[in-house]
C-alpha cells in the first residue's frame, strides 16, 4: 500500500486536514465522529469561521480555540514524512479505510499504515492476552492463531511481548494474514527487538497500523486508545490469558461496547494469570476451547462452500507431532459409551486429575459438555478447563456443536 494509488495527490491534499483535526482535538475524541458524519468533513471545518464553528452545535469554546490556533504546518510535515517512509495515511475518505471503523465510537481519523489494511477476509479475529504468559498461554495463542489464519481469517493483535507476539507468530507459521496495531509512532522501535517480526508481517502480506504520529513514544495512555482499534477492526476478540487487571480485558470491554463477540480461554481457578479469562466466562462470554468452536459462531453468515473450505484448511494445520482431527457433522450424541481403548497409566500421569476424569469418559463418539458433566461428576468450569488442557495436548478433537471425542 505504501506506494499505491491511495497515496495520490488528491487524497494526500485532503489527508492534511484530517491530520490537522487529529492534532487539534486529540486522538480518540468523540467530536471526530461528528466531523466524519459531516458532508464537508475536515477541510470544511478548517475553512469555517468562529461563528460557523459555534453553529455546528457540538464544539465547545475550547474546541474552537484549539481548531483556530492549530497550524496546518505540522500536519504538512507529517504528511511529507509519511511519503518519504512509504507509509500510507488512511483517513475516513480513503478507499482503504476499514468499514468496521465506521460503526464504532471514537473513530480514528488518521491511520499511518504499512502494508494493506483493508483486505477481503471471511473473518477478522483479534487475539490478545498478558505479556507475562505461561507455556499454557503461549501454546493456546499459537493454536488459535494458527487455526484461524489457516482458515483464511485475519488475525489481529498488538505486537506486545507475550500473547500478542505468539498470536502474530502463530498466524505467520501458516503463512496467514496478521495485522499489528502499535501504541507509538510507526518509526519507533517498540517493543525492543520487534523489527524482524514486523518485517515478516509485511512480507507475508499483513499490515502495521497506528494512530500515533511519527516519533510518538509508547505512553501508558496510548494502549487503551490502541485497544479500541484492535477490537473495532474485528468480528470477535479471543482473550487467551489475562489476570483480573489486564489491558486485554480493556480490549474485551471495547469489543462488547462495539457489539463484537468476546471469547475467553478457560483456565484453572487458582491460576491468577487466568483470572480475567475465567471472569469473562462467568460474565457470559464465549468459551474458547477450539478454533472450530470460534469459527462455528460465524457459520450462519457464510456460504456453505466457504465453510467447507475453511474446515478443510483447519484440518491441514499440524499440531505438535500430530495432525488435527477432521471435524464431521454428526447428530448430537450424549449417551454413555464404553471406552474402546482405556488410557494407559503413563499417559494419565502428564495431565491434571480433572483432565483424567474427562478423558476417561470420552470415546470415539462425541459428547457435549452436559454429557461430560453427567458422566465425570465435574462442574462446568472444571470440564471446560480440562477440555482445553486435553486439546492443547492433542488428546481430543473438537466436533461441531461443541462436542468432543478422543483422537485415535
Amino acid at each position: 500500500m505504501g506506494n499505491g494509488p491511495g497515496n495520490g495527490g488528491l487524497h494526500m491534499t485532503e489527508a492534511v486536514y484530517w491530520i490537522w483535526l487529529q492534532q487539534a482535538l486529540g486522538i480518540g475524541s468523540q467530536k471526530i465522529d461528528r466531523v466524519i458524519e459531516m458532508e464537508g468533513q475536515a477541510k470544511a471545518l478548517y475553512e469555517m469561521e468562529k461563528e460557523q464553528l459555534k453553529q455546528t452545535g457540538f464544539l465547545t469554546s475550547e474546541d474552537i480555540r484549539k481548531l483556530k490556533t492549530t497550524s496546518l504546518d505540522p500536519a504538512k510535515r507529517l504528511l511529507e514524512r509519511a511519503k518519504k517512509l512509504g507509509c500510507c495515511v488512511v483517513t475516513p475518505d480513503h478507499s482503504d479505510y476499514p468499514d468496521y471503523f465506521l460503526h464504532i465510537h471514537c473513530k480514528p481519523c488518521v491511520l499511518y499504515v504499512l502494508g494493506e489494511l483493508s483486505v477481503s477476509c471471511p473473518l477478522s479475529i483479534t487475539v490478545v492476552g498478558t505479556r507475562r504468559c505461561t507455556q499454557y498461554g503461549k501454546k493456546a495463542a499459537q493454536m488459535f492463531s494458527q487455526g484461524l489464519a489457516a482458515a483464511g481469517c485475519q488475525v489481529v493483535s498488538g505486537l506486545a511481548r507475550g500473547i500478542d507476539q505468539e498470536a502474530h507468530e502463530g498466524a505467520l507459521s501458516v503463512h496467514g494474514r496478521t495485522v499489528g496495531f502499535l501504541a507509538c509512532g510507526m518509526n519507533v522501535s517498540y517493543p525492543d527487538g520487534s523489527g524482524p517480526l514486523k518485517r515478516r508481517i509485511l512480507n507475508e502480506g499483513g499490515a502495521l497500523a497506528t494512530e500515533f504520529p511519527f516519533d510518538a513514544p509508547p505512553k501508558a495512555h496510548h494502549f487503551p486508545l490502541r485497544n479500541r482499534l484492535m477490537s473495532g477492526i474485528s468480528d470477535g476478540t479471543v482473550v487467551v490469558q489475562a489476570p483480573k487487571r489486564s489491558g486485554a480485558l480493556i480490549t474485551a470491554q471495547n469489543a462488547l461496547d462495539q457489539g463484537r463477540d468476546v471469547f475467553a480461554v478457560p483456565g484453572e481457578i487458582f491460576d491468577w494469570t487466568m483470572a480475567g479469562c475465567n471472569w469473562l466466562i462467568d460474565q457470559g462470554c464465549g468459551v474458547a476451547v477450539s478454533c472450530y468452536g470460534i469459527l462455528e459462531s460465524y457459520f450462519h453468515r457464510l456460504p456453505e462452500d466457504q465453510i467447507a473450505e475453511m474446515i478443510k484448511r483447519v484440518e491441514n494445520v499440524k499440531s505438535p507431532g500430530e495432525p488435527r482431527a477432521v471435524p464431521h457433522i454428526q447428530p448430537k450424541y450424549s449417551e454413555p459409551q464404553e471406552t474402546a481403548n482405556p488410557p494407559k497409566e503413563e499417559e494419565l500421569q502428564t495431565i491434571s486429575e480433572s483432565a483424567q476424569k474427562v478423558y476417561a469418559v470420552l470415546g470415539e463418539k462425541p459428547l457435549d459438555c452436559d454429557a461430560i458433566m453427567d458422566h465425570s461428576g465435574l462442574g462446568i468450569a472444571a470440564v471446560v478447563a480440562a477440555l482445553t488442557e486435553l486439546e492443547l495436548n492433542s488428546r481430543i478433537a473438537a466436533e461441531p456443536g461443541r462436542r468432543y471425542r478422543r483422537k485415535k
